[in-house]
């Protein structure tokens, strides 16, 4: 063409961005290869040698017309997808942002009232604090679970596998809705199987999640009656592929079977199969809703546990109770060698006298663990029944009659003389408490244990009944104890002496057939390649000097009632400690070289020097007393990843706020011995 050919205008179609990603076919009358390639080498995409046919012409247009809004779709695909990302993005900013402003405070909040607690307060300032506690707790749970809920549904989360005690699990969850129980007059109870091992591999925080968010539903669910947990363990055999020499194998899989069972209004039928669908609750969402409740925390459960490869339903009728049940496949540990109880040898004989089946056969399965043979009875034994009188350990209610109870413990303590002349001992005989017994819900106005009664026995055990707890008052010696910090009360109209229990049967042969449903995990599931996680890598526990020697530590905090807060925690702990409001303080104390340190509490986000540097300096110093020190973090960083990257800047553990004594006890325990 004159002025302007052909290939300078392509060239110059491709240079600007309206016509970028137009078809361009060139009409060409020269022949050869060579200016063929000159062409598309310009921008064309197709060309066509005079004379052509129009036919040709025409389907070629086409083609490239077709490709090119493939070409604009996959572009507008890929803008789409980056925005979807970057919205993603700023929506977990956002949460991370809210958590960690939320989490602050709430620390504040819950440690202010776990030191409230501590310090003498009437009965109506210990009901206000307890109640502000309550709601702090709540608060922190709606906000874990709309965290966890985002980390769910994105996929940002992986499960940990870890060594823990499954006994200790399930009454620390129990303990945690004791208080809720309490204050609505329900009796709670745990009862573990015999079999199930005091070690196992798996995720404890992720099966404590799940179990406490059952076992809340059921507290709230239910206004009178009871509600409880049980804990069997189970093994099935299944075939699959290893994936390390990839044969077909046979394996055998252990899981934990959790139940929590309530007597509370169940679910109706028109609502089981949508309860575990997130922001659904069973009796539905209106102004005039009954329940409060964000509806995420089943289908969390749910999601957790399929992530596991376990499996999750619940039983219910409604107007009668419900069973919710989940399995949680674990690895196979060392199983711990069983505690060992001074002055009781394993095939000991125990007699228990209530007329609570649940606690009867929790006791039962707790003596068994222990080697013990154990008798359950809903009265005393006649005199005439002398094996039973002769057990080496009497468990009693206390809701049985007083003048009953004393008579009964009066005629086994006479029987102690020979035993001890016989070298058996004497007779360790405890007693049951009443009823739930929190700080905001004491048992005040109840008749105290007369001093005769109290003489005679070794302790009292609380409800819901422990293992830890009954191994706690047998490790002493017999009938050296003060009644343990716990009610020493009767309770004021003790039940009537009947052995048919005041709880109603979930389901009974009268009853409606319960609704029953069970969600699976993915059947496509593989097998998991556990990796143990195992804290403290960086540093070895200290050893307590035989001295009594008090342990110093370092607050690494910039907050200043989060400062106090932990101070004064420490200090109800047994610990004292220094205040750094930044990583250059801390670095300062441990150069100091005034005093020893045996830890530091690290939170993350500081000025000047946050804990994630103020850490690396620490690893990275020439004196190995400051290079081992444990560092600990104590942040309300806890999205996805937080702990992980704590971890990898050298820290040895990680906590997130709220920090409740308990769970900041348990931490220095294990670092500082």
């Amino acid at each position: 063409m004159p002025i302007l050919d052909g290939l300078s205008l392509v060239r110059l179609l491709r240079q600007h961005p309206t016509t970028l990603q137009i078809p361009i076919v060139l009409l060409t009358a020269r022949a050869g290869v060579d200016s063929n390639i000159d062409g598309l080498e310009a921008g064309a995409d197709d060309y066509v040698t005079k004379p052509f046919s129009s036919r040709e012409l025409l389907a070629r247009c086409l083609v490239h017309v077709g490709l090119n809004r493939l070409r604009l779709q996959a572009s507008e695909n890929e803008r789409r997808v980056a925005a979807l990302e970057a919205s993603n993005d700023a929506k977990n900013r956002l949460l991370a942002m809210v958590s960690h402003e939320l989490r602050t405070p709430l620390n504040s909040i819950i440690g202010g009232v776990d030191l409230l607690v501590a310090t003498k307060l009437n009965e109506e300032q210990s009901i206000h604090v307890a109640h502000v506690g309550e709601g702090a707790r709540a608060l922190s749970s709606i906000v874990e679970n709309i965290i966890d809920a985002a980390k769910v549904d994105s996929g940002n989360f992986s499960l940990k596998c870890e060594e823990f005690d499954p006994w200790s699990l399930v009454e620390g969850v129990t303990e945690d809705v004791k208080g809720a129980a309490a204050g609505k007059g329900l009796d709670l109870w745990a009862n573990i199987s015999r079999t199930v091992p005091t070690s196992v591999e798996g995720d404890p925080s992720r099966i404590r999640q799940v179990v406490t968010n059952l076992l809340r539903n059921a507290v709230k669910f239910t206004n009178e009656g009871s509600v409880g947990v049980k804990l069997a363990v189970e093994k099935t055999e299944s075939y699959d592929v290893n994936n390390d020499t990839g044969e077909d194998g046979k394996y055998t899989d252990t899981c934990l079977y959790f139940e929590v069972t309530d007597t509370g209004i169940g679910v109706p039928q028109s609502s089981i199969h949508t309860i575990f669908q997130p922001f659904q609750q069973a009796y539905g969402w209106s102004s005039t809703r009954r329940f409060d409740g964000t509806g995420l925390g089943l289908s969390i459960a749910m999601k957790l546990v399929q992530r596991a490869g376990g499996r999750i339903g619940v039983e219910s009728v409604e107007g009668g109770g419900s069973r919710f049940w989940f399995r949680w496949p674990v690895g196979q540990a060392k199983n711990a060698d069983k505690q060992e109880v001074a002055m009781i040898k394993p095939g000991a004989g125990a007699l228990v006298v209530t007329l609570d089946k649940k606690v009867a056969d929790a006791l039962e399965e707790y003596c068994a663990s222990l080697g013990w043979h154990c008798r359950s009875m809903s009265q005393f034994p006649s005199e005439d029944d002398l094996d039973a009188c002769d057990a080496d350990i009497d468990i009693v209610d206390s809701r049985l009659p007083e003048d009953d109870t004393l008579t009964f413990i009066q005629r086994v303590r006479s029987l102690d003389p020979p035993r001890i002349q016989s070298g058996r001992g004497a007779v360790r005989v405890i007693l049951i408490a009443s009823k739930l017994t929190t700080v905001s819900h004491k048992e005040a106005s109840s008749p105290r244990i007369p001093k005769a009664l109290l003489s005679l026995v070794d302790g009292m055990l609380p409800r819901p009944v422990y293992r830890s707890k009954l191994i706690q008052i047998l490790k002493r010696p017999p009938r050296e104890l003060v009644p343990m910090g716990l009610p020493t009360l009767l309770s004021p109209d003790p039940m009537p002496s009947s052995s048919t229990p005041t709880t109603p049967s979930i389901a009974s042969a009268t009853s409606p057939q319960p609704f029953h449903l069970e969600i699976a995990s993915a059947p496509n599931r593989k097998r998991l390649t556990r990796t143990r996680y195992k804290p403290g890598t960086h540093t070895t526990p200290v050893d307590m000097p035989a001295d009594g020697k008090v342990r110093r530590l370092i607050i690494a905090e910039d907050n200043m009632i989060n400062q106090t807060i932990l101070m004064k925690q420490l200090r109800r702990l047994g610990y004292e400690a220094d205040v750094a409001s930044d990583g250059t303080e801390v670095m300062a104390l441990l150069n100091g070289g005034e005093q020893e340190y045996h830890g530091i509490l690290m939170d993350c986000d500081m000025p000047v020097c946050d804990g994630f540097e103020a850490t690396q300096l620490i690893r990275t110093s020439d004196n190995p007393l400051i290079s081992k020190v444990p560092v600990v973090a104590i942040t309300a960083n806890a999205f996805a990843g937080d702990r992980e990257k704590c971890l990898s800047a050298g820290m040895d553990d990680y906590l997130a706020k709220p920090v409740t004594m308990v769970q900041l006890k348990a931490m220095l325990k294990r670092y500082i011995k």
